[in-house]
């Protein structure tokens, strides 16, 4: 993992990488070819106008995962994105939480404006029991751009947008494909609310 902004660093891990870049100053992370695990905790994007990308080409063997949780009644997000104007790019990122009856956990959770996924790959471990979700909304001005969410889970959404305390304008979902939506009459959705 390398910031190639400024002086170009080398990081041991994506966390590392993200607590290295300077807020605001348009810092981005170059993820190379591997399985990034985040076992005990979300990977927190919390510094403004940071980019997060995959190398061309290699979207299928860049992957952020939780791994697959089985956890009593917890897990977590697999990335938390509370800073503004980050992009994730070229990225396949997973929620393995397996546990039935948790708490819904999402694969991307967003509260930072301006938000951007583009030419990545969202996918969740096989579990029926719980409503995971791939991209949740809960800020204004994001993007999900030529994305491919695979295996939406029972009573889950590919992005859902979050209304109930958020300001979600412009929101733009474009060029998006959804695989195993509605599969044997779940009722999951490609593009949910809430009310």
């Amino acid at each position: 993992v390398g910031i190639t902004k400024g002086v170009g660093q080398v990081h041991g891990s994506i966390q590392k990488a993200v607590d290295a870049c300077v807020s605001g100053r348009g810092d981005k992370i170059i993820v190379l070819p591997g399985t990034y695990t985040f076992s005990t905790a979300a990977l927190a994007v919390n510094k403004n106008g940071v980019t997060i990308e995959g190398l061309p080409g290699k979207l299928e063997l860049t992957q952020i995962t939780t791994g697959v949780q089985s956890v009593g009644g917890g897990g977590w997000n697999t990335i938390d994105v509370s800073g503004e104007m980050v992009t994730i790019s070229g990225i396949n990122v997973n929620n393995g939480c397996h546990n039935s009856g948790t708490p819904t956990k999402d694969a991307i959770y967003v509260t930072g404006q301006g938000f951007t996924l583009k030419d990545s790959l969202v996918s969740y471990a096989t579990n029926e029991n719980s409503a995971l979700r791939g991209v949740v909304l809960r800020a204004s001005h994001c993007k999900v751009l030529d994305t491919r969410f695979d295996n939406c889970i029972k009573g889950g959404a590919a992005v859902f947008f979050d209304v109930t305390s958020a300001d979600l304008r412009n929101p733009v979902v474009q060029g998006c494909h959804f695989t195993g939506v509605n599969k044997d009459a779940d009722s999951n959705l490609a593009i949910g609310a809430s009310a």
